[in-house]
């Protein structure tokens, strides 16, 4: 495919030679007419690039597929490169030894004859795998912003995005707010750490007690809220009822009965997501005014 000089062809075999990136270059008959060592490092290839020179480059392609974790994939993205002719960048194969490899395909022509192909292969590995580590430090992040570091469950913020996200669906939704009763007390009687155990053991309680579908999430304090999505409120009411009735108190080493109270409402009776917040806090309010220890369901 060169048509140059002797001396303008060794002066390219040593720029090419050069280079970081695994270079192909191939006639029209789609044998190998030139390419360099970094090509054969990439594809850890005892021979050297002299030694591929005049080799059919379909057959290369067809002894190494197996070195590629998707071995038919890697043979696909040459034949596909090949049959309209026409340039292909960033196609990114993935090897059996964890590197990552961009291909590059470019033809060539002289006016409209087809002259051959110019493979260029990138080994983006270090790229790559950073790019991947930084993912998982931005979704680690992204985690640790939408959890409680104390309880393990969703915060404030994750109840926030997870509520304007379900209430857009259309279904009903019911929502129970939670609160530890006489929870300042047992803070000032016995100390945080007891406060911190017992809101954990009553989240790990509530998290064993309902279905997948639902979330919980802390609100702050010692206050919970518990999503039901597709769920009516008479459902709602018996599940809670069930959930309340059936909590026992932590071990012996706290010193005082332990309740909660929930005050309980669903979207389908209220105007809006806001509105039905507010009925369950009010409706929890009045849990807590008449008594503690049971739940409240909004009538409004």
């Amino acid at each position: 495919m060169f048509s140059g000089n002797e001396s303008d062809f060794f002066r390219l075999k040593i720029f090419i030679d050069k280079m970081d990136d695994g270079l192909i270059i191939e006639d029209e008959k789609a044998d190998i007419t030139l390419t360099n060592q970094a090509f054969c490092n990439i594809f850890d290839l005892s021979t050297s690039a002299e030694e591929l020179i005049g080799t059919s480059y379909d057959d290369f392609a067809q002894n190494v597929k197996h070195l590629f974790k998707d071995p038919e994939g890697f043979v696909k993205v040459i034949a596909d490169g090949l049959k309209p002719k026409e340039p292909v960048c960033d196609q990114l194969v993935e090897m059996t030894s964890g590197r990552y490899i961009e291909i590059d395909f470019t033809p060539a022509y002289d006016g409209d004859k087809f002259l051959g192909v110019v493979w260029m292969f990138k080994d983006l590995t270090r790229h790559y795998n950073k790019q991947m580590e930084l993912k998982a430090i931005s979704d680690e992040m992204l985690k640790q912003s939408l959890t409680d570091p104390l309880t393990g469950i969703g915060n404030r913020r994750f109840l926030d995005n997870k509520l304007a996200e379900l209430y857009g669906y259309g279904d009903p939704l019911c929502i129970a707010v939670i609160d530890i009763d006489n929870f300042k007390s047992i803070n000032d009687s016995q100390g945080h750490e007891a406060g911190d155990y017992i809101l954990i053991h009553l989240v790990n309680y509530l998290m064993s007690s309902l279905r997948l579908s639902d979330l919980i999430g802390r609100m702050g304090g010692d206050e919970l809220m518990i999503v039901m999505p597709k769920t009516t409120l008479e459902d709602a009411e018996k599940r809670m009822m069930e959930i309340h009735s059936s909590y026992n108190r932590p071990p012996s080493s706290i010193r005082q009965k332990v309740t909660f109270s929930a005050g309980l409402a669903c979207t389908d009776r209220h105007e809006d997501l806001k509105s039905t917040i507010a009925s369950a806090d009010q409706a929890l309010y009045e849990a807590k005014k008449y008594g503690r220890n049971k739940v409240v369901v909004s009538v409004l």
